[in-house]
């Protein structure tokens, strides 16, 4: 039994150092250039990540469109409804009025986001149809836009589910 173990283990090891080598490589032929011709082959290059080109990231956008309907100022309102995209950890944080929020989004090219895991603080407040309809907004875009100091979220071709202004944070 051992003579046979032998002679397989060795026949192994042997087809395994052959199949380590590409056989649908052409091999390559040696350049005259001796001085680069042991250097390593460059590390293939690395896709870079999405990165914000548009202006949308660290900015305090007042929310004053939703669904067609411009956001008018109401006396109930704790705060104005707003959103900024950090940068840190790609969170997303806010107020809808009365309620703050936060999250996590995700910027991917061209122009393309992903609003989610929103969580809100839960006040009672006497008028919640606009917030609800801004958190909504936020989760449904799949797509934005930046042009000079407005931003505009949308959901494929649709009409604009949200726009904002940008105010300069004090």
């Amino acid at each position: 039994m051992k003579k046979t173990i032998v002679p397989v283990f060795i026949s192994f090891c042997v087809i395994a150092a052959f199949s380590c080598n590409d056989a649908t490589k052409p091999a390559e032929e040696p350049t005259p250039d001796t001085t680069t011709s042991n250097l390593p082959a460059p590390a293939p290059a690395v896709a870079a990540l999405p990165s914000d080109s548009t202006g949308l990231t660290e900015k305090y956008w007042k929310l004053t469109e939703i669904n067609g309907k411009p956001v008018k100022p109401d006396s109930t309102f704790m705060k104005e409804p707003h959103v900024i995209f950090k940068t840190a950890e790609n969170q997303v944080n806010g107020n809808g009025g009365c309620n703050g929020f936060g999250g996590q989004y995700e910027l991917k090219s061209p122009n393309r986001i992903k609003v989610g895991n929103l969580i809100s603080t839960q006040m009672a407040c006497p008028a919640l149809d606009i917030e609800n309809q801004f958190t909504k907004a936020l989760e449904a875009a799949d797509n934005y836009f930046v042009i000079g100091d407005t931003l505009v979220l949308n959901k494929a071709k649709m009409a604009p589910l949200a726009r904002f202004v940008r105010v300069t944070m004090q």
